[in-house]
This record gives structure tokens, sequence and C-alpha cells, in this order.
């Protein structure tokens, strides 16, 4: 029975021994981040212990019992040394379970640090590596961030100002724009690296509360504005506030713009009001409407208000200014109806019928006298253009008249054998010189027709030829005689031709300069004398 309680016990004292684990940081990978920073897979190494002691003890103590209550061992005087003989074999099978268990253990298979154990497991990692890293974070799969003492200290600080910035715009205080710059600097800082997520929220709070910002440093500029006297200057800076600040008004809802809009055009309004007061009360006051005069002052008037109005024409009591003006002007010309008819009458060009209609009946109403008088500029413009028209057509007849009689003077000339002269020679290479540079235009003009396939190849030669031109550079006589059989006269010459323009011309044109072609040289022709004019009927190989 004792044997018994003995082997229980034992079998509890073994069983206790496998919970008696030690657990050693380890990394199963590892990676540098930033700043000196690291990113690494933690692991426990598990080791058992307490089996290196208990097994021998325990198998020392079966040995003794057992050898205690069994006979004597051979050569052994009593039960103490034969208990004392199987004791100590027991202590070698303990020795070697001992072994067996710790190879065959939970100590070869290293596992992952809970979360409750990664602040011990750093601590650990620390003493085993003599490190001073912090736990940083723990990335979704499975890694830990850690940061070292100097790197922790200074996040600590950023996390500490980012707190108070975030507070800042999740708060229902009001923040202006130059908040928000200083925000936007703000998320520049390299520590956002170690915090995306904090990043991405910040510039969404930051978009969220531009609208606002931006509403109300631009309703403070304006009414900065607004609150000072009624002049013309306030006017404008009210016109550059939208000028210089056009990313704060992008960023404004319809509602807040409208709202700032509204401020804006009834200060302006004010402004124009006691504006237009003052002129009608000055220079206006004493206008003599039987003037012509007096249409260039108020010209000169209409002329300054425009340039003032700038962008505020579309208010209402800016548009009943010029409205104003304009009646004032349209009276004007009602009583000077005869006397600006008469002016129009003296006129003989139309860039003096622009010139007058401008004066007379520019920024105008549109009463019956305006109506009239326009007519009649109408008209007066169309008959001066068909007038331009008929001179322009004889001016034309004239000079093909001119043209054609230095024609015929050059075809009549004459010489003592009856041979074409040097210029009249000359006249016939040129015009073969012409009909090719029209054959080659119509070439270059030529276009594609997707139904007829014929039309492919001149379209293909056009693109190379469009643009292409000959051209005679030099020409000299040398020597005629009478070509008797034939009619006419043989003649030698000397000519170059040259070709220029387009893809081809230009190609053409460096080749023969390269290759020095193109010079001046000797041919033999024969010209005849047809209708009256020479030609160039034939070229002598």
């Amino acid at each position: 029975m004792n044997t018994i309680k003995s082997f229980v016990l034992a079998g509890v004292w073994l069983a206790g021994s496998f919970s008696c684990v030690s657990k050693s940081p380890i990394v199963d990978a590892q990676s540098n981040y930033k700043e000196g920073a690291v990113l690494l897979e933690p692991k426990w190494q598990r080791k058992s212990t307490a089996i290196w002691f208990i097994a021998p003890i325990i198998g020392a103590g079966l040995g003794g019992a057992y050898g205690y209550e069994t006979d004597v061992f051979e050569g052994l005087e009593n039960q103490e040394q034969n208990a004392m003989a199987y004791g100590g074999v027991g202590l070698l099978g303990g020795l070697l379970i001992a072994g067996a268990v710790s190879n065959r253990g939970p100590g070869k298979r290293p596992v992952s640090p809970k979360l409750n154990e990664l602040d011990t497991w750093t601590k650990k990692y620390n003493q085993k590596n003599g490190t001073d890293y912090s736990l940083l974070r723990v990335e979704k799969d499975g890694r830990v961030l850690l940061t070292p003492e100097k790197l922790t200290q200074k996040l600590e600080r950023f996390q500490l100002e980012y707190r108070n910035v975030h507070s800042s715009l999740v708060s229902n205080q009001p923040v202006d724009w130059d908040a928000l710059d200083r925000y936007r600097r703000f998320l520049r800082d390299q520590s956002f690296e170690f915090f995306p997520e904090q990043r991405t929220e910040l510039s969404r709070l930051i978009t969220d509360r531009e609208p606002e910002a931006a509403y109300a440093t631009l309703r403070d500029k304006m009414d900065n504005i607004v609150i000072k006297p009624l002049e013309l200057d306030n006017v404008y800076l009210l016109s550059y506030l939208k000028q210089n600040n056009r990313t704060l008004y992008a960023r404004l809802s319809p509602v807040q713009e409208s709202t700032l809009q509204e401020t804006s055009n009834s200060y302006a309004s004010r402004v124009f009001s006691a504006h237009f007061d003052s002129i009608r009360s000055t220079s206006l006051q004493s206008l003599d409407k039987s003037n012509l005069v007096s249409m260039q002052l108020i010209d000169d008037v209409y002329k300054q208000l425009s340039n003032q109005a700038g962008g505020f024409s579309q208010l209402t009591v800016v548009e009943e200014m010029f409205a104003q003006l304009r009646e004032l002007k349209g009276e004007v010309v009602s009583e000077n109806e005869t006397k600006i008819k008469a002016n129009f009458d003296r006129l003989n060009s139309i860039s003096q019928l622009i010139t007058a209609r401008t004066q007379y009946l520019g920024n105008t109403d549109e009463r019956p006298a305006v109506q009239r008088l326009n007519s009649l500029a109408q008209s007066m413009e169309a008959e001066i253009l068909a007038e331009a028209s008929r001179r322009e057509a004889e001016q034309a007849r004239l000079a093909r008249e001119r043209e054609l009689a230095k024609f015929r003077a050059l075809m009549d000339e004459t010489t003592p054998t009856g041979e074409p002269t040097e210029a009249q020679m000359r006249f016939a290479i040129q015009r073969q010189v012409d009909f090719k540079n029209q054959k080659l235009e119509n070439l270059g003009n030529a276009e594609l027709d997707s139904n007829n396939p014929l039309t492919a190849m001149p379209a293909i030669m056009g693109t190379f030829l469009k643009g292409t031109k000959q051209y005679l550079e030099y020409f000299r006589k040398i020597a005629c005689k009478e070509a008797a059989s034939k009619g006419g006269f043989y003649c030698d010459y000397s000519v170059k031709r040259n070709v220029r323009g387009g893809m081809t011309g230009d190609m053409v044109n460096s080749m023969m300069r390269q290759f020095g072609t193109g010079m001046s040289t000797i041919e033999n022709g024969r010209f005849v004398k047809v209708d009256g004019y020479w030609m160039l009927v034939e070229i002598v190989e």
C-alpha cells in the first residue's frame, strides 16, 4: 500500500514538473522602421527548468521506496542498503526522463505572446539585449513597433500636441483660417509617420472646419471695411477682398458666399448712390443740352463710372446710374439731330463713320432720334463700302490693262533675224514653270475619298508635294538659229531651276545644295510665236 501511495505521489510531482516552464523573449523576424524604431515579430521561447530537479528526486524516492520493500539485492546487507541502491537507479532514471522531456517538451515550440503579455515581453527583451525600447503599437499582422527611449519621449510630446489640436477641432469653439493653417503645418510633422490613422483623422477634421473658418475670416475682413466711411476706395477694397482671397472663397458654401456678397453689395450700393448724387450736383448740374460739347462731358462721366463700378456693375443702383446717363445723352442727341446729320453727310470713309457713331450715338438710349441717325449711319456705311468696292474693281481693271500692255509691248519687240529676244524667251520658260506649279498645287490639294480607292495614290503624293514650288532663278540667252523645217528658232540658253517649300521641295533643295546640283545648265529649245506670243514648244535632248 505504501508503494502505491509513493507511485501516486511521484506522478503528481512529475506532472507538476511540466508546469514549471520559463519563457524567454525571441524575435522571429525584424526590420528597421524610422528614427531607430524597429518592427519585429515577438515570440516566447519556453523551457522546462524544474524537471531537472524534480525528476531525479522523484526517481530516487521511487527507487528507494521500491528497494526498501523488496528483497535485499544479492551482496547487500539490509533493507536500507537495498533502498539506497534502488534509489540510485531511480536517480539516474529521473535524469534520463528529464533529458527526454527537455528535448521533446514545449521549449522547442516558440509561441506568440498574448496582448496582455506584450509589455512583459518588451521588458524582458530589453533586459536580454540591453536596449531601451517601448511598445508603441501592434500591427494588424501581429508584429509590434518598438521605439527607443529618446524617440518615445519625442512621440509622447507629439501626442500631447495632437490631442490639443484634435480637441480644438472637435469642440464647438470657433476656429479661423490662420488656426487651420497652423494645423495644416502640424500635419507635415514627421511623427505622423508613426500614426498614419491620426494624420487621416486630423486632415478630415481640418477639411470639415474649412467652410466655417473661411467664412469667419472673410466676415471679419469685410466687417473691417464696411464700417468705414462711404468712399470709393473702400469699394475697391471689397473688390480686392475676393481677388486676394480666392482660396477662402472656394471653401465657402453657396449660402455663406451669398451672405458675404449681400453685405458687400449693400455697402457698394450706398457708396455709388452717394457718388452719383455728387456728380449730378456738380458736373451735370449746368449741362447745356443744345451744345454738342455736352456729349463729350457725358461720355467722360460714363467712362469714369464704368471704371469705378468694376465688379459691381450688376447692382441696381449702378444700372440705374448708367440708364440716367444714356437718357441724358439721348436728350442731347434729340436737341442736335440736325447738326449731327450734317456732320454725317460730310463723312467719306468707314473709319470716320465709326468715330462719329461712337461720338454721337454711343452710350445713348433708343429714342427715335437715335434710331434715325443709326439708320442713316448704316445707309452711309453701305454706300461707302459699295463705292470702295467699285474703286477697288476699277483699280484691278486698270492694273490688268497695264500688265496686258506690258505683255503686248514685250511680245511686239523684234530682232533683225526675227528670233525671240531674251525677255521673250524667259517669258516662255516662265510659263512652263507656272504650269508645273499649278499641277503641283492640284496634287497638294488632292483629298482621299474613302469610297474611291483610286484617290489613294494622289492623296499620298499630295501629302509630300503640298507647298512645293518650282522657281526660275537664272536665265540668259546665248544664240538662236532658224528651225527651217519645223518653224520658229532653235535657241541655246543658260538656265537654273530650283525647288523649294513643302516636305519634298525642302528635301530636294537640301540635296541639291549638298551634292552641288542645281547650278546653271545649257539647254537648247525650239521657240515659236503663236497668236502673238512666244512659246517654248520643244527642248532638245
